[in-house]
């Protein structure tokens, strides 16, 4: 399973380079990362859900698993998930944010 999603500058849909996986704040999982294309910042809505602290991406396998990146975005703090919203990383643990 490749992980892809539509660039607006190349205009067809690319992979991802270097995938980061986001829980947003409506607890939906988000894949952010850059086009292999062109290099701009491409995002993805996944169906994966967070259990036990690990990523499960619907569709996938265990085997086929291994071979994504299933990195979630740490807070740096307290290294609990943190979530995206309005533009920041918040981590509800700590409330630890960085916006931008």
């Amino acid at each position: 399973m490749k992980l892809e999603a539509y660039c607006f500058v190349c205009k067809e849909k690319q992979e991802f380079l270097t995938p980061e996986f986001l829980i947003l704040e409506s607890e939906r999982v988000a894949i952010r990362g850059d086009c292999s294309g062109c290099g701009n910042k491409i995002f993805r809505l996944v169906k994966a859900k967070v259990h036990n602290g690990d990523l499960q991406i619907a569709g996938l396998n265990n085997k086929n698993a291994c071979a994504i990146n299933t990195k979630l975005a740490l807070c740096p703090e307290c290294h609990s998930s943190v979530v995206f919203a309005e533009g920041c990383m918040l981590c509800h643990s700590c409330g630890w944010s960085k916006c931008g």
